[in-house]
């Protein structure tokens, strides 16, 4: 099971450092930029203290990623396609969730509140991405 780290996201929209917050949970530079890079996964103890020191649901730091075929792509949540902050943020308002809700939806993005030319433009691209690695589930 494969899983995507939101740490350094979360960390960025909260305004807190890497350093302000190795002090707070009490692990190394090193130990965190592998956990914020999807390197290592920490350990249960250290996983728990983090979202205890977040307030956040664990699953809501580390996203589960489907299993690698056409329905496991669709079925993955938006932040498996790593979008910035405030495309995340934009497609939530809009209760975009999953990649087949992004792929479904048929608004101008634009008119989300948020979203200019380079969000949407981000968008678009993952949304063109995706439906060429669907087709090349497909094919095989």
């Amino acid at each position: 099971m494969e899983y995507i780290c939101k740490l350094n996201a979360i960390l960025t929209e909260r305004n807190i450092t890497n350093e302000e917050f190795t002090d707070k949970i009490g692990i190394s530079r090193a130990a965190l930029k592998g956990i914020i890079n999807n390197e290592t996964l920490p350990s249960f103890s250290v996983a728990f203290h983090i979202s205890e020191i977040l307030k956040m649901d664990i699953r809501d730091i580390w996203i589960r990623v489907k299993e690698q075929t056409a329905d496991g792509i669709l079925d993955d949540y938006i932040e498996s396609l790593e979008l910035s902050v405030r495309a995340e943020n934009a497609l939530r308002r809009k209760r975009i969730v999953t990649v087949r809700d992004l792929l479904d939806s048929d608004f101008d993005f634009k008119k989300i509140r948020g979203v200019g030319e380079q969000i949407e433009a981000e968008i678009i691209n993952k949304i063109s991405e995706v439906r060429t690695r669907i087709k090349q589930f497909n094919k095989k």
